[in-house]
């Protein structure tokens, strides 16, 4: 057994992309303050740097999305509909267990009447 296992009591596949997602997004996280053990100090700083971004982005994105539906009151499940998804699809992008595509950024940024990504002009 090595440290990692010894110090958080699981195996390596605590380790996959999902469980690094949710991990981050506690980083992420604006309007709290958390407390860091030292496994997940651990892990940010061994998190390769694409990984990082890109869960940067995807936090960033979720919480713009929650914020648009708070401030224009609509609901997952009502989401879903306009979407014509069901509800644990919009569930699961929100949650970090699936991954959005180009098209479902642009599908949600038309339904939600802002955009989700800006890219740089250069």
């Amino acid at each position: 057994m090595n440290t990692f296992e010894l110090e958080i009591g699981y195996d390596e596949e605590f380790q996959t992309t999902k469980d690094i997602f949710l991990i981050l997004m506690e980083r992420k996280k604006k309007y709290s303050k958390i407390m860091r053990s030292k496994t997940v100090d651990k892990l940010l700083k061994s998190t390769p740097k694409d990984i990082e971004i890109f869960v940067d982005l995807y936090a960033d994105i979720v919480v713009r999305i929650n914020q648009l539906l708070n401030e224009k009151q609509i609901s997952r499940k009502e989401l879903a509909q306009r979407l014509e998804k069901k509800p644990s699809e919009i569930s699961k992008w929100l949650n970090g267990e699936h991954n959005f595509t180009l098209r479902s950024l642009a599908k949600l940024s038309a339904e939600l009447g802002e955009p989700l990504l800006q890219v740089p002009v250069r």
